[in-house]
């Protein structure tokens, strides 16, 4: 994948102060076309698509709003603690979106592995197949994504989202 107008547009909104203090590459020193592409063949490795895994993250999280900000057992798998935080962020990419400052702490009650995302990054993963770089705040691994979620492998084939 090469850097487009709109991946290089992406990518400087990306930068720590642009629309996060701390930004979405983290530690991590590859560009943004290296970053998709590599989470791409991550995800195909799995069998898994991203729109998969964002469907599971957007339903699972969406169960553990009932709390209110306290822990909610969703079917006897997961505990779920969803906090809203006051504000909206914008999706980096080109087009309209704006999301809430929702976090997610999932944890998986079989492995006793969690991850934790926000809204932003359910959209950054079934949209356009962006994990985030190593060390950013919200980054997960797509294995950690699939193994604490229990996604199931994907039974149709799917273009990896657009950008």
């Amino acid at each position: 994948m090469k850097m487009t107008p709109n991946l290089a547009y992406a990518a400087k909104k990306m930068q720590p102060g642009e629309i996060s203090r701390d930004g979405f590459f983290g530690r991590d020193a590859r560009d943004l076309p290296t970053l998709l592409g590599d989470h791409a063949r991550d995800c195909a490795r799995l069998g898994v698509h991203p729109q998969d895994i964002g469907s599971e993250m957007a339903r699972i999280g969406s169960l553990g709003m009932k709390g209110l900000g306290a822990p909610v057992n969703v079917e006897d798998r997961w505990e779920v603690t969803a906090d809203e935080n006051r504000g909206k962020i914008p999706c980096p990419f080109p087009h309209p979106g704006v999301f809430q400052k929702t976090v997610y702490k999932v944890k998986n009650l079989i492995t006793g592995k969690t991850v934790r995302y926000s809204e932003l990054s359910i959209h950054l993963i079934a949209e356009h197949g962006f994990f985030q770089g190593n060390g950013a705040p919200f980054h997960n691994n797509p294995q950690d994504l699939v193994e604490v979620l229990e996604v199931k492998p994907s039974q149709e084939e799917k273009e990896i989202p657009g950008i």
